[in-house]
């Protein structure tokens, strides 16, 4: 199991830990004094590492293969995340000086670098950037042990989680403490008069008012610090920003889509140690705002980024070894000659070549320019279900096709005056009621009042009506390929704006007042060429922008895949013709050879 090294593999070992954002920020002659820390580890399949309750006593980092770090939840084995070559492991236990509370194990031969416990502890002591993201590592396992994201993917591991520093904390907390500082002042006030008087009585209560809202405020700015979260996992960079009581709002990134990785730090970010991260993609960015340490969590991010696209690079290199051998008939030739069927395999090779042409070429098509799609028809329903059933959804997912509607606030600002004439004529009839029958009115006549009150709110009625099926019929959509503004007047025309989805050159959202940041809702605003396009007062405008950048990643993904797949035919058609051509040159000359022979 353990390796020796020789000069070959500590020359490998530096290039190799050199490339890991751990280490990124030190020195060459320093790398290459940690590389002699590291024992090489040559561990089979299925090779268990360590198990819950076991001592905490190495660090592993993974240079080849793959490891399967399986968390105990309610005791069973669940949540088991894939690690690959660049990943590291046990640091958790070690940092916090407990049992491992998860077991790790090998899903392929793996070369794992080894770290014991005393080492590691110097390497901390020694050098601090390595500290901090070794930590960050900790906290990143502490938190996932004890949330979890509904969003993940099946088989998506998160690798950095992040909060805003503490020195923000700080800042959010300012006003509490001067709150509590003042509570303690009008406390001391209340003690300068005689106590039990309509004066200190008044000092007391407000010396508790402000104290209650020193405290409330405290703890709401902590759970609000707390609650927002900057989160790189092996398929992307997500910010998840939660205002307690009122929503969440996530907006990510996919690795593949990103542009570059910048960091941004204010002067007095400098002096404390803090910053902001912004990843860079094609429609937009994601900013990690005021996070500990950017530069060592744009440094992990950059990682992640490219071994996402060396991940991408690999798997197309694959389709093309696939491709070639199947154009040649690679394999399967070979199959069929040890069944005795050697004249079929040409059959079933060309038979596989024509369906890749085919499926290459179905995939141009897939892409290929197409009309606007139409909304998908409403399922059928009575007419107060279409019209009411779903009074509160504001975003509506059927198939391909996410509909928004505007924020119920937008609603209630059209039919506010309706809404209140037919509730103020409604209360005043049954208040007219209660009192003409105990005999406090007399005149005029209930056979007057209430039918008056009924024709008013009849009258209403048509205008309130109108106004909430004017709110309902404007509609926002997205599409697999377009996105569509439709604006609808009751009993009047109707305006629909498209655009395909790969004309669009930004997208970007904002909140609108105060109102649209606590209820989060506000405007998308969509830049198509000369054209814009805003998605007005839509709830979430964050997860809006979201589902665009989405569609827009899926087609473009589909047009690469779908030209990759041309491209990978052109060229295993080529290798194909020259591999027939050489062939056939040599069986030209095979007869001549053996004439001189």
């Amino acid at each position: 199991m353990l390796a020796a090294m020789n000069n070959a593999d500590y020359t490998q070992v530096i290039q190799f830990i050199k490339g890991l954002y751990l280490f990124v920020e030190l020195e060459d002659q320093q790398i290459a004094e940690i590389a002699t820390w590291f024992t090489p580890l040559q561990v089979p399949e299925g090779q268990r590492l360590y198990s819950p309750g076991d001592a905490g006593e190495y660090f592993y980092v993974i240079q080849r293969g793959s490891v399967a770090i399986t968390r105990l939840i309610a005791g069973e084995e669940e949540d088991t995340d894939i690690l690959e070559a660049g990943d590291f492991f046990g640091e958790a236990a070690l940092l916090e000086n407990r049992a491992r509370s998860t077991s790790a194990t090998t899903v392929t031969p793996a070369t794992l670098l080894r770290l014991d416990s005393e080492r590691f502890f110097r390497l901390l002591r020694d050098y601090p950037l390595v500290k901090a993201n070794l930590e960050r590592a900790a906290q990143t396992e502490r938190i996932i042990r004890r949330r979890r994201f509904a969003w993940l993917g099946e088989d998506e591991v998160i690798y950095q989680i992040a909060r805003k520093d503490e020195v923000i904390l700080a800042f959010y907390l300012i006003i509490p403490v001067l709150l509590g500082i003042s509570s303690l002042m009008l406390l001391f006030q209340a003690t300068a008069v005689e106590p039990a008087t309509v004066a200190w009585w008044g000092w007391l209560a407000l010396a508790s008012a402000f104290a209650a809202g020193a405290i409330l405020w405290g703890i709401w700015s902590w759970i609000d610090w707390a609650n927002d979260y900057y989160i790189v996992t092996d398929q992307r960079a997500v910010w998840i920003e939660r205002v307690i009581f009122l929503y969440e709002s996530r907006e990510e990134a996919p690795l593949s889509t990103i542009l570059a990785v910048n960091m941004r730090t204010s002067f007095l970010g400098r002096i404390l140690g803090y910053g902001d991260v912004i990843v860079r993609t094609f429609t937009g960015q994601v900013a990690f705002r005021n996070v500990s340490d950017p530069r060592l969590m744009a440094d992990a991010v950059e990682q992640y980024w490219h071994r996402a696209q060396e991940r991408s690079e690999q798997e197309e290199a694959e389709r093309m070894e696939r491709a070639i051998r199947q154009h040649l008939g690679i394999g399967e030739r070979q199959q069929r000659a040890l069944l005795g069927s050697g004249g079929a395999a040409a059959e079933s090779a060309a038979r596989e070549r024509g369906s890749g042409g085919a499926a290459a070429e179905s995939a141009a098509r897939a892409v290929g320019p197409q009309s606007p799609e139409e909304p998908p028809p409403a399922a059928g329903a009575g007419f107060f279900d279409r019209l009411f059933g779903d009074l509160f959804t504001v975003r509506i997912e059927e198939g391909d096709t996410i509909t928004y509607r505007k924020y119920w606030t937008v609603l209630v600002r059209k039919v506010w005056i309706p809404s209140l004439g037919i509730l103020g004529a409604a209360a005043m009839m049954v208040a007219y009621g209660i009192f003409y029958f105990l005999g406090y009115i007399s005149f005029p006549s209930p056979l007057i009042t209430l039918p008056g009150g009924f024709l008013l709110i009849l009258g209403l009625l048509p205008w309130w009506l109108y106004q909430y099926i004017d709110w309902r019929n404007d509609i926002y959509q997205v599409t697999d390929r377009h996105i569509f503004d439709i604006e609808r007047r009751p009993l009047g025309t109707e305006v629909r704006k498209s655009a395909p989805l790969e004309s669009i050159l930004s997208l970007e959202h904002r909140r609108v007042g105060l109102l649209g940041y606590l209820l989060n809702y506000g405007n998308v605003t969509i830049n198509v060429g000369e054209t814009r396009f805003v998605f007005v007062g839509v709830f979430d405008p964050a997860r809006a922008q979201q589902d665009i950048f989405n569609r827009m990643h899926a087609l473009r993904r589909r047009k690469q895949e779908a030209e990759a797949a041309r491209e990978r035919e052109r060229i295993a058609e080529a290798i194909t013709m020259y591999h027939r051509n050489v062939e056939d040159i040599r069986q030209r000359r095979s007869p001549f050879d053996s004439g001189l022979g």
